[in-house]
């Protein structure tokens, strides 16, 4: 059969043309070595930088929107109404003055709150910081009416006794230790100092504020200094006293609390034996004296201690807090020194057991 000849029934078609491959080359390489350990390195580092910045926006967003101090269960109890505990620890400061006025605030929003231990566990601190505790403490019974129940740990010293005295109740712990009732104000003079490294100071104040150097460390003390000094410390003694009596009135006298004012400490029974304290006991005693006097549904509410808000955001405070100024080679310079001196030097008013 010629090629114009049609191919008979059954035989077969002739087989399509071949399709030419497109060619591109041999694939590339795989690294391998050091240089192929260190993209595949990188490549985890990236990924892993990525989900960290993700989760810390995140913690940011989600502790900048943080309403306030957080709770945890102190005590098991039934039913949602509760007894909330507020803890003052360590040195009275602006940091605790703030805390407690959050909680405070939580507290007068939150209505299931029917009464408030306060549970005291410090050697007092700054004046003003302890006299606003004290307000934000009275606040709950101007504006929630709540019976406020005070607790002593370790040490419930000067400004520690300075915010509870007024509380509804008093119990100290067989081993507390309380009292120190007095305003002291350290300080000290680099006088001495600067004549023995040849040093001359020289305060220049405008000829109507004489007084505008008093307490100055770059010269010692005048008997008018300490004359000016020792009649602010005893106002604020003054405040202190009037303070307990206010707080202590079915009990004490202006002129029996004026009498414990000595800067003295107290053991637990010390302190009972001369009615600065109410009871020796402990906290679930005052949390059961705190539920007696307030109107609860039911027998065995819970209790609720508050806290610092938690996180990130806690830590950096507490960080900024509790960093020191430890004198490093690299962080030493005039202004530091200066800093150093003011901070030591000035006279700090301050409710505090000097331990």
């Amino acid at each position: 059969m010629n090629e114009h000849e049609t191919p008979s029934q059954g035989s077969s078609p002739p087989p399509p043309p071949a399709q030419r491959q497109a060619y591109y080359g041999p694939p590339p390489a795989e690294r391998s070595g050091a240089m192929g350990g260190i993209t595949k390195l990188g490549g985890v580092l990236s990924l892993g930088l990525l989900v960290f910045l993700a989760g810390f926006y995140v913690a940011v967003y989600v502790i900048s929107s943080d309403p306030g101090p957080s709770t945890a269960e102190y005590r098991t109890g039934t039913g949602s109404q509760k007894v909330a505990i507020i803890p003052v620890n360590g040195a009275i400061d602006n940091y605790t003055s703030r805390f407690i006025h959050e909680v405070v605030e939580a507290i007068i929003a939150d209505e299931s709150v029917r009464a408030v231990v306060l549970r005291v566990q410090s050697p007092g601190g700054a004046v003003t910081a302890s006299d606003e505790i004290l307000y934000s403490i009275n606040r709950l019974r101007t504006e929630r009416n709540l019976p406020v129940v005070a607790s002593y740990g370790d040490v419930a010293a000067s400004g520690g006794y300075y915010v509870s005295c007024q509380a509804d109740r008093i119990f100290a712990q067989p081993t507390s230790i309380t009292g120190s009732i007095g305003v002291i104000a350290p300080a000290f003079t680099v006088e001495k100092l600067l004549e023995k490294i040849g040093v001359q100071p020289e305060i220049v104040t405008s000829s109507l504020a004489n007084e505008k150097d008093l307490g100055t460390p770059l010269r010692a003390w005048t008997e008018e200094d300490r004359e000016r000094i020792q009649g602010i410390l005893n106002s604020i003694q003054e405040q202190f006293i009037s303070v307990i009596v206010e707080g202590r009135k079915d009990v004490l006298s202006a002129d029996e609390v004026r009498s414990l004012a000595t800067g003295a400490i107290f053991t637990a029974q010390d302190a009972l034996d001369a009615r600065l304290v109410d009871e020796i006991g402990y906290i679930g005693t005052a949390i059961d004296h705190a539920v007696s006097l307030a109107d609860f549904e039911l027998e065995d509410p819970p209790a609720v201690i508050y806290q610092p808000r938690a996180g990130l955001g806690a830590l950096l405070g507490a960080q900024a807090r509790t960093q020191t100024s430890a004198p490093t080679p690299d962080r030493i310079d005039a202004s530091t020194i200066r800093q150093w001196a003011n901070e030591l030097s000035v006279p700090k008013l301050m409710y505090m057991w000097q331990q």
